[in-house]
């Protein structure tokens, strides 16, 4: 019976507080990643990381089931170094849950085009983007800080190319 590639990643969420070596192995297997981890040492690391789990699991087990599996790997990613768990779970985590964020992108996208910007440069299309996505600040807090930034003022007025990063 065909079951989705996403139902093997359940035992991984830690639900019920252990991680077995076999379904970490079937995970690896699934993601094709078994050449970027060590079975002998992600075996020797699902030992290592159930007894952690033990006493992680110390409070109550609604405590431990009501944490997101983010936060549960969190926890005993912070009280042991397990390199090839973590390449495993790194690359789970990294899975979108939907394409909303792409969607919006898009959308924001096709909003920016229309008759009277149809010329304009896929850099300059690329740039406004990202400065809509990345940025917090609103239009009018964004000037007032541009204006305090002189020297990003005589950058922007000079013909030279940004050189500088400031955070």
């Amino acid at each position: 019976m065909y079951q989705v590639w996403l139902f093997s990643m359940q035992p991984l969420s830690m639900h019920h507080g252990m991680l077995s070596f076999s379904h970490t192995e079937r995970v690896a297997n699934k993601l094709n990643l078994i050449q970027k981890v060590n079975m002998d040492e992600l075996y020797d690391e699902c030992t290592t990381a159930n007894t952690i789990l033990k006493g992680l699991r110390g409070g109550t087990e609604d405590e431990w089931k009501s944490k997101d599996v983010a936060a549960r790997w969190v926890a005993l990613f912070k009280v042991a170094d397990l390199p090839n768990i973590l390449s495993i779970i790194s690359h789970i985590l990294n899975i979108p849950a939907s394409t909303g964020y792409v969607e919006r992108i898009f959308s924001r996208m096709n909003n920016k085009l229309s008759d009277s910007r149809n010329r304009c440069p896929v850099e300059l299309m690329r740039s406004e983007l990202l400065i809509t996505l990345n940025f917090e600040q609103s239009c009018s807090e964004f000037y007032c800080s541009v204006l305090k930034d002189k020297r990003l003022l005589s950058a922007a007025r000079s013909d030279k190319n940004y050189t500088w990063k400031t955070m």
